[in-house]
């Protein structure tokens, strides 16, 4: 198996080879969440995407992917929720911790192959900054201890991943890195604004352990440079999390980490703390990335209401992992159809092998017959009880003039074989092609577009067969082959990027299933029989209900089955297919809510057109003696008194003439009502 591919590294900000330290094995660390609230869709994203990139090294390139992820549970975000909530920083983080592990499950994430927490390893973190105080990069200050950024800058380059920004934004993205305890602080605590708190002094209502600098807790940046160290100390392949993260919390870690490990080896190394630095793109929300702080977020939960994990999986594989785009409900809506071509085409081509690959097996279990009674017929000929003996005589190698070879008939044209080679042209080139875009940094939606295109050319080759009627068995084989290796194919591709599709394998039908359904079909005859065998009922009246009953189980009784029936042209059978009980009744809701609105639709539409109709039944010397205005007590009253031949306004309900101007808008008015009473009245003849 060839496992070179490349990736896309925020370090180098451009694709470049992947190699890593260890062959066959990746080491990757995950900046996990910090745990105060419900996950959002910005998470999902996050999370789901580079869980696509770890399922393709290991699934697809065969790497044994060890990854690492921690969990920041104390922080100055926390200890402020806990505050408020009146509870301990622990208790919030324990029930968030197993909140987001379970919308994670819920959107089919795989879970870490270690999990490290900033409380269990405050020791650690307390031994890890005393060897960067020693190494003159860090110092004490007020029983705080912060990092020398200038000082690292002298033989560092810093910050290395973060873009190229402004004064103000560098200033804004360092104070949130720092958190709300940067507040509380004096500026002249830091030898340089840039500098970052690697301990934090203690503060009136905050957790604090004791350490040789003072009471206080371990910042943000310092955790995660402690629990990857630990997990692989400098074997790092793979370090990651969200765009939002590269400046300033995973430069700093570089910064530290890298001051530790060459204070650990008493000089500069050879070797990076982490040689591949992998960030998943934004999730923007009118061009702003969604974010708790912005509270422009949909949780998880939220977001599993207006769509299934795997929709969501499908609308982050339409885009490279470490682009940004904008959420949508136009966004979704082309996700939730593409998901659907997939599952269709899968769900058609399990009901084209149903049908065809029995026949296949019947033609070929007969041919199978003829032959063998062929050469009964040839034995009997020679008085020969089996091939062996027949070969003594007559040898392969036997040979005769070529005038006396007799021709033979029916032999195979080169017709058949072109076809089959070209019907498996469309899966080879499809192969290819997938295989380059994984290769090019995991270039997920060059794979989506390859598998729609496949499903097309395999739908068209479909289609070809079934036009050309009775097709011979090769032919026939060929088919339930190719659509078989479509099928396996695309199915395995999805199950890489974790996009599960067992739900439409017929195979997956459990026994409960093929139970329940066989009771709702008896159910089904049972009414069938009792409703013929009724001599009260009428002809027309039966065929009613028959048909009534047949809808029932179609659209009622199998579809929480499991079991989704549709119907063809008539005098064809009819088809089933397996489908999610969940997406199907989501599915048929939302055809249900597009028929209200139709239905809604059009009768607007048709009392529109009746007011129309009842307006232009008016005669225009009546259309000003029966208007009325609205009082202020809520009362209604004629608006006219006096009206000339025409029943054109003259006088007011209030006995005031009508002004000239006011009396050529209405006269404007009368000639329009004129010319639609005047139709009215000619349609009506």
């Amino acid at each position: 198996m060839n496992k070179e591919f490349s990736v896309y590294c925020s370090k180098h900000k451009a694709i470049v080879p992947f190699v890593p330290k260890l062959p066959n094995i990746i080491k990757w660390y995950n900046c996990g969440p910090t745990v105060y609230g419900p996950a959002h869709l910005g998470h999902a994203r996050n999370y789901v995407t580079l869980d696509i990139v770890r399922r393709i090294m290991q699934d697809y390139f065969k790497y044994k992917v060890e990854f690492g992820e921690n969990i920041t549970d104390i922080d100055d975000k926390i200890i402020k929720k806990s505050n408020e909530l009146g509870i301990s920083t622990r208790a919030l983080t324990i029930f968030y911790e197993d909140d987001f592990f379970s919308d994670m499950k819920q959107l089919n994430v795989l879970p870490p192959t270690e999990i490290f927490r900033a409380t269990e390893v405050i020791e650690k973190i307390v031994k890890f900054i005393e060897r960067l105080v020693d190494s003159g990069k860090a110092y004490k200050q007020n029983g705080s201890v912060y990092f020398d950024t200038q000082l690292y800058r002298q033989d560092h380059t810093y910050p290395q991943l973060g873009n190229v920004m402004g004064i103000a934004e560098h200033n804004q993205l360092l104070n949130e890195g720092e958190g709300s305890w940067q507040s509380s602080v004096s500026s002249s605590e830091k030898r340089s604004p840039g500098d970052f708190a690697l301990w934090k002094q203690s503060k009136e209502n905050e957790p604090f352990w004791e350490s040789p600098f003072g009471p206080g807790r371990p910042g943000w940046h310092i955790e995660c440079s402690v629990m990857a160290t630990e997990m692989y100390n400098e074997g790092t392949d793979i370090h990651s999390g969200g765009e939002d993260l590269k400046f300033p919390h995973h430069d700093n870690e570089i910064a530290q980490s890298e001051t530790y490990l060459d204070a650990c080896h008493h000089g500069p190394r050879d070797t990076n703390w982490v040689n591949y630095w992998l960030h998943s793109g934004h999730l923007n929300i009118d061009k702003m990335k969604m974010s708790k702080s912005l509270k422009n977020f949909t949780t998880v939960k939220e977001a599993l209401k207006l769509a299934t994990a795997r929709q969501l999986r499908v609308l982050f594989l339409m885009h490279r992992y470490y682009d940004s785009f904008d959420y949508s409900a136009n966004a979704l809506e082309q996700a939730k159809q593409i998901e659907k071509k997939l599952v269709e085409f899968l769900l058609n081509a399990s009901v084209f092998l149903r049908e065809n690959t029995p026949v296949v097996e019947k033609k070929a279990d007969e041919e199978n017959q003829t032959a063998q009674s062929e050469l009964n017929q040839i034995l009997n000929f020679y008085n020969v009880p089996n091939v062996n003996e027949l070969n003594k005589i007559i040898p392969h190698g036997y040979s005769v003039k070529v005038d006396e070879q007799i021709p033979t008939a029916g032999a195979p044209s080169s017709t058949g074989q072109e076809t089959t080679e070209k019907s498996f042209e469309i899966l080879d080139s499809a192969q290819q092609r997938v295989d380059t875009a994984l290769r090019n940094a995991f270039d997920t939606p060059t794979v989506l577009d390859t598998l729609l295109q496949l499903v097309r050319q395999t739908n068209t080759a479909i289609s070809q067969f079934e036009q050309d009627g009775q097709a011979g068995l090769p032919r026939q084989t060929e088919m339930c082959q190719l659509v078989q290796k479509v099928r396996n194919y695309i199915i395995h591709i999805l199950g890489v990027f974790g996009v599960e599709m067992d739900v439409v394998i017929d195979s997956s039908a459990s026994s409960k299933t093929l139970e329940d359904g066989f009771n709702e079909m008896c159910k089904f005859r049972d009414f069938v029989r009792t409703e013929s065998k009724n001599s009260e009922i009428d002809a027309p009246t039966l065929k009613k209900r028959l048909l009534e009953q047949c809808d029932e189980l179609r659209n009622k009784s199998l579809p929480p089955l499991g079991i989704r029936l549709e119907d063809r042209k008539l005098g064809e059978p009819s088809v089933w297919k397996m489908v999610d009980p969940v997406e199907f009744e989501r599915e048929q809701a939302r055809k249900e809510e597009e028929r209200q609105k139709k239905e809604e639709q059009k009768k607007r539409l048709e009392q529109a057109k009746k007011e129309k109709e009842a307006r232009a039944s008016i005669s225009p010397n009546d259309m000003f003696k029966n208007e009325m205005e609205d009082l202020p007590s809520g009362e209604r009253r004629p608006r006219y008194s006096a009206f000339d031949d025409n029943g054109i306004p003259t006088v007011d309900i209030d006995g005031k003439e009508i002004d000239e101007k006011t009396k050529k808008h209405l006269l404007q008015q009368w000639q329009k009502q004129k010319k639609v009473y005047e139709n009215y009245l000619k349609k009506k003849q």
